[in-house]
């Protein structure tokens, strides 16, 4: 059959036109009159389309051309274009570039300006033309004069939904993102998701996310992908804002969902609401999938939600004090009173306003602080009058703050000046603020300086943070945490460097905040408030710096040791957060139970009031290896009151190092069950420190039995019990304490009431002596290198002493006033009896026990009827001494002198470790139920002994 090449070819029914690209074949006319199929890529090859225009793109590389033939691409956008990673050429704003494609390379060969339409000069009403910029600018000008002139404008965050931040629930390396529904919720433009960067596993450092109607597969209201730069452990607010507000006029629940290309923690609200599942994806799940593409449900059902803010933000426009002046207040003849329309003068607002400035001031209120090391005082002598140092590249702030203590009180500051440089003290000042202040003579005040809006340090620079004054002042932080060197100072006053190095290994405590000024009441008024309806301060946070553990036993910080209101508050009113990276945070308090061996980690206290943070501790907690200490033998001296007698800690804190490869020795001159030590029930500080008790010492002579320590003689209606006993062959003495009545006779007799002695003793002296046996007849105070010698006993270096004594001294205390006069002249004596120790050897241990807190109200109703409460003793005395021990010995200094903590009262269960007895509700009552009620204020059972144990075993433990 001949081929008609003119004759119309008819498509089939229902043919359309597609693009080359969706073809796969082509059908064409042989030579012999019948269709062929013709593959793409062989069409491809055997066609040659010379000349031809290609696709532009964007700036940057250019592709490849066809091989042996020519092509060429016009460009109109801004920018370079590159092939083979040469330049080929750049276009400018207004122009048309043309690159030529010879076969093999691409080549710039033609620019030309693009045809403008000629601008106007003026701007009209009815104008159509398009105006030059010079119209243009002399417009918007005239503009922002006339408004800036009439108004100021702020950014105003409007809560939409926001249900306040609770606990982190999940933060292990499962989940990638979270979706759920937040209610019917209109009119926001700014997502705040709580973000916990867990850069141990994967970083996050992209975040995509979706707000739909009603459920995941419902209309996009908005979608996007922003960046995410947290530092490592930090724990904030990834910002988004949306292109456009969200109104959602249907009324619909808004769905959100968000996920990262790394590992997002579930951070919860600290609000419930309607229980549902929560979907989630898993880092197994990819990251360009969406929740309606991949995602899973829970199997459990939620109350909580994920925390996320929805804000709306808003211009808030508000008139100037010039405008207000010149226009509004003209002819101002009003009075402020009720329906007075006239306007008023200021001088007339300001007589109505001025009671008001006594009662608010402006207080830096932080959402997010960043602590920079510790916050001890490391130097606060010589002539210092500036601190600083490198602190690595940090971001997201607008303020930092630093504790002011000055200590001269010839040079005392009238500002300080705090820089920001880029990389070293040399470096190029990123911001300079000052700040007036009024200082009192070691008195900490904390100094807040404000920078002009967050920074982001976008370039990732190593920031150099100095302090510089007019004065002296103490550089607050830790004696650790950076190299020798790091941390720099000046002796100049009003300089604006710090160019010395310092010679020990410090760092300084600033810390880094996110918040702004609100207007608070001032000191004033919230005293004449408290005079008002007698509420008392915050509470006492009693969390220690550091913490020494054993391996294998359990740590606890119970919340209701750690924290303690004042007299009359209660810790329901308020909310405790720990956060760090091991452990887990119970209804009770926290908990890490195993103890890790050579643990090094850290966790931080956060205490709330509704959503306010009030404080901020952190804890260091430290362990050794299994094997530390190995084939070491130390001694160890207890000093301390009923708790430590009858060896109710050395018996537990025997039985540890009985399976350790350390040893541990115990001296004293009383024995309990094989254990020595030098507790005595009732005793205080006072009666180690000076004098002490008084005992009577009775010579004797020509004894049958011998009397034993703790048999009881009487005297007329006196009673008398044998503290100590010195005979040999019926000759010698024994020393008597009064039990009850008055002092023995000079000489007389004494009968046996009960015990092991002769039935009748008749002695013809008696003198007064002391009950403390470590009272130096020569200085009548402590004296430990006279106790040693009198009593046959050695302590060597690196052997321990330890003192448990507090409970006695302030049992009694009823007002503030007497428990601050008490704990003064307390911490005195302990640290003068420190200080002799250290001068009989320095290279003794010295550890302090926190005093632990006590039962409650029903063993002190059982021990002492109505004469002493729990909330007296707890919130009056002890505390005021728990908190003054912390102050005192809770820093580098102390630890450098071998004298270090033992936070016992953190770990003791004060709520079931105590004696108790079942006991019937009432005398009525004739049910079956039984009540379980604590019988024992201050004496822990065996429980509570062997968790105070615990913590003398870590700190022994630690330092082998």
């Amino acid at each position: 059959m001949a081929i008609e090449e003119d004759k119309i070819v008819r498509f089939p029914e229902g043919t359309q036109d597609v693009p080359f690209e969706d073809v796969n074949y082509v059908m064409a006319a042989g030579p012999d009159g019948k269709f062929k199929r013709i593959s793409k890529n062989a069409l491809k090859i055997g066609l040659t389309i010379e000349n031809g225009r290609m696709q532009s793109v964007a700036p940057g590389a250019l592709p490849a051309g066809p091989t042996g033939q020519t092509r060429y691409m016009e460009v109109t956008a801004v920018g370079t274009w590159t092939y083979g990673g040469v330049e080929i050429g750049s276009n400018a704003e207004g122009y048309q570039t043309t690159f030529w494609w010879d076969g093999t390379s691409w080549s710039k060969v033609e620019e030309a300006k693009m045809p403008m339409p000629e601008g106007v000069d003026h701007v009209t009403e009815t104008g159509t033309g398009i105006p030059i910029e010079k119209a243009v600018f002399r417009t918007v000008k005239s503009v922002d004069d006339k408004v800036s002139a009439i108004a100021e404008t702020e950014i105003i965050e409007d809560a939409v939904f926001d249900g306040g931040t609770g606990d982190i629930l999940y933060d292990d390396d499962v989940f990638r993102g979270w979706g759920t529904n937040y209610g019917v919720l209109k009119n926001f433009n700014r997502l705040k998701i709580h973000h916990k960067d867990i850069s141990s596993i994967i970083k996050v450092t992209k975040l995509r996310y979706r707000v739909c109607e009603n459920d995941r597969n419902g209309a996009v209201l908005a979608n996007g992908e922003v960046d995410v730069d947290f530092s490592d452990g930090q724990i904030g607010f990834i910002t988004i804002d949306l292109s456009s507000k969200v109104s959602n006029p249907n009324n619909s629940n808004i769905w959100l969902e968000f996920w990262g290309n790394g590992n997002m923690a579930f951070i919860k609200t600290d609000n419930s609401y309607s229980t549902r599942k929560i979907r989630y994806q898993t880092t197994s799940m990819s990251y360009n999938d969406d929740f309606s593409q991949d995602s899973i449900q829970t199997s459990v059902d939620f109350t909580e939600i994920p925390d996320v803010k929805f804000i709306l933000l808003r211009n808030k426009a508000s008139v100037t004090d010039e405008f207000a002046n010149e226009v509004l207040s003209k002819d101002a003849q009003g009075r402020v009173e009720t329906g007075n329309r006239k306007a008023v003068s200021g001088d007339e607002v300001k007589l109505v306003v001025k009671p008001f400035e006594d009662l608010i001031s402006d207080e830096f209120i932080s959402e997010r602080t960043e602590v920079i090391s510790g916050d001890s005082i490391v130097n606060n002598s010589s002539t210092f009058a500036g601190w600083g140092q490198d602190i690595g590249i940090r971001r997201d702030f607008n303020a930092i703050s630093y504790d002011l203590v000055a200590y001269d009180n010839e040079n005392l500051p009238t500002y300080l000046e705090m820089r920001i440089r880029n990389g070293s003290s040399s470096g190029a000042v990123l911001f300079t603020v000052r700040v007036d202040v009024a200082p009192q003579v070691n008195i900490r005040t904390p100094v807040v300086f404000e920078l002009p809006s967050i920074f982001t340090n976008p370039s990732n620079l190593n920031l150099f943070v100095q302090f510089n004054s007019d004065g002296y002042f103490a550089s607050i932080g830790s004696n650790s945490g950076s190299p020798v060197g790091s941390v720099k100072y000046t002796t100049t006053k009003g300089a604006n460097v710090v160019e010395m190095s310092s010679s020990t290994q410090q760092s300084l405590g600033m810390k880094l905040l996110d918040g702004s000024y609100s207007g608070v009441l001032t000191s004033r008024a919230i005293q004449q408030i408290k005079n008002d309806i007698g509420t008392e301060g915050a509470p006492r946070l009693l969390l220690t710096s550091r913490v020494w553990l054993y391996p294998g036993l359990e740590y606890n910080v119970f919340d209701r040791n750690v924290c303690v209101p004042e007299y009359g508050d209660n810790i329901h009113n308020y909310r405790l957060d720990y956060n760090g990276s091991t452990g887990n945070q119970f209804k009770r308090g926290y908990r890490l139970n195993p103890v890790p061996a050579s643990l090094d980690k850290s966790i931080s206290l956060i205490l709330r009031k509704g959503k306010k943070d009030i404080a901020t501790r952190t804890q260091r907690m430290l362990s050794a290896a299994i094997n530390a200490g190995s084939g070491i033998t130390r001694k160890i001296l207890q000093i301390g009151d009923s708790t430590i007698l009858s060896s109710k800690i050395g018996i537990p804190l025997k039985a540890i190092f009985e399976s350790d490869v350390m040893n541990l020795v115990p001296i004293g001159t009383i024995i309990d069950d094989t254990w020595r030590h030098e507790g005595r029930g009732g005793y205080t500080i006072d009666d180690y420190y000076g004098y002490g008790r008084i005992l009577y010492r009775i010579n004797v002579s020509g004894l049958t039995t011998t009397p034993t320590k703790g048999t009881e003689y009487s005297q007329g209606s006196s009673l008398y019990i044998i503290e100590e006993v010195n005979i040999t062959s019926g000759s010698g003495y024994f020393s008597i304490r009064v039990v009850s009545g008055i002092e023995p006779a000079p000489s007389g007799t004494l009968t046996k009431s009960g015990g092991t002695g002769d039935d009748v003793i008749n002695y013809t002296s008696m003198e007064q002596t002391s009950a403390n046996v470590f009272r130096s007849p020569v200085t009548n105070r402590f004296d430990i290198g006279y106790y040693l010698s009198t009593t046959g006993q050695t302590l060597s270096d690196n052997d321990w002493i330890t003192f448990q004594l507090g409970i006695n001294d302030v049992f009694g205390l009823t007002n503030s006033t007497d428990a601050t006069n008490k704990v003064n002249s307390m911490i005195y004596q302990l640290k003068e009896m420190i200080s002799n120790i250290r001068s009989y050897n320095p290279l003794i241990r010295i550890g302090i026990v926190v005093t632990f807190p006590p039962a409650d109200q029903d063993a002190f109703g059982d021990n002492d009827g109505l004469s002493q409460t729990y909330e007296t003793y707890l919130k009056i005395g002890l505390a005021a001494w728990q908190s003054r021990l912390i102050a005192e010995f809770d820093n580098d200094t102390s630890i450098n002198n071998r004298i270090y903590l033992i936070s016992a009262h953190l770990n003791l269960d004060a709520e079931y470790n105590y004696p108790s007895a079942e006991s019937l509700p009432n005398a009525r009552y004739t049910g079956t139920r039984r009540i379980n009620m604590q019988t024992n204020g201050v004496h822990p059972n065996s429980d509570g002994n062997a968790q105070i144990a615990d913590m003398y075993a870590g700190l022994i433990k630690y330092f082998g």
